[in-house]
């Protein structure tokens, strides 16, 4: 949870705008984190005739 929290900036909340399901805020309809997630998470995938292998990388370092 504090990752979390450190990812994205407070400020921003009030850009954000909430899905609702069923009569419920479930989710904001799109994030923007304060870094690339996929830089930390990293990516590997195959699709059609492609290929893509982003290996995660600590930005602390």
């Amino acid at each position: 949870l504090l990752a979390l929290l450190l990812l994205f900036n407070k400020n921003d909340e009030s850009l954000l705008t909430y899905l609702n399901e069923d009569g419920m805020s479930i989710e904001p309809g799109w994030y923007c984190p304060i870094i690339p997630t996929v830089l930390v998470n990293d990516a590997r995938s195959i699709g059609t005739g492609y290929s893509t292998d982003m290996p995660s990388c600590n930005p602390l370092t």
